[in-house]
């Protein structure tokens, strides 16, 4: 997990105490607070980079006033450009398949608004305070080590998009790419979309190891870019789809 040390890793107390602002900073939480400190050392020349689970900046507020904010974070270096939002509109079920290689990933994904979307992940973000509430929080689907536990995870994902959860988020890799390269994918993510009868959807994220690297805590300011494919049917043969 993630120790608050009071020094790389701080929480918001300890933050109103610091002589300057720390550049660059990833910030987690893209609630009123941590929107603040974003707003506040960008403004004096920090790069910063939000961390939100959930679809949008200020979750729960108005998602127009979300947009407003996240265009003025663009104005001042924060940046995550998307195309393609137009292949999640629909009342189909969808599957996002991600690049998975870095933790700012998620900022990425949040940046396209999908609806309702359910993380699948490694159980072991539970251990990593303050990220594991806001994805249980937003029910989650967590995976253990073991083929049995995979296959329980996905039946219950499974179980997400039958209670109208309409996206599901899964890694096909199954593990953060350790250069940026992309992996072999598994084939439970294409099981899962046959048996929901989801949409397939690609999505590729450029720019996320260049920033933040596997095992680093701190980021680069940048520009991520979030492309969503359009979507296809699954055939039902999990090893042909994942070509």
């Amino acid at each position: 997990g993630i120790n608050v040390d009071g020094e790389r890793v701080i929480n918001s107390r300890e933050a109103l105490l610091l002589r300057e602002p720390p550049d660059p900073v990833v910030i987690v939480g893209g609630g009123a607070v941590g929107v603040e400190f974003a707003y506040l050392w960008s403004a004096y020349g920090a790069r910063v980079t939000v961390v939100e689970a959930l679809p949008q900046l200020l979750p729960g507020e108005d998602e127009e006033a979300a947009a407003a904010l996240e265009r003025s974070f663009n104005r001042r270096g924060i940046e995550v450009r998307t195309s393609g939002r137009e292949h999640l509109v629909g009342a189909r079920p969808r599957v996002l398949m991600i690049n998975h290689s870095s933790t700012l990933d998620l900022v990425a994904v949040s940046a396209l608004h999908a609806p309702r979307p359910c993380p699948v992940m490694k159980r072991e973000i539970l251990w990593m305070p303050p990220m594991n509430l806001v994805f249980l929080l937003i029910g989650s689907v967590f995976l253990a080590r073991g083929k049995q536990s995979a296959v329980d995870a996905m039946q219950r994902a499974g179980e997400q998009v039958a209670r109208g959860r309409k996206t599901l988020l899964v890694s096909p890799e199954g593990t953060r790419s350790p250069d940026g390269r992309l992996g072999p994918f598994k084939r439970g993510p294409f099981h899962l979309a046959h048996q929901a009868q989801a949409d397939i959807v690609p999505v590729v994220i450029r720019g996320a190891h260049t920033l933040c690297p596997r095992g680093s805590l701190l980021c680069r300011s940048g520009v991520l870019t979030v492309e969503v494919k359009p979507p296809r049917r699954p055939t039902g043969d999990a090893a042909r789809d994942a070509e």
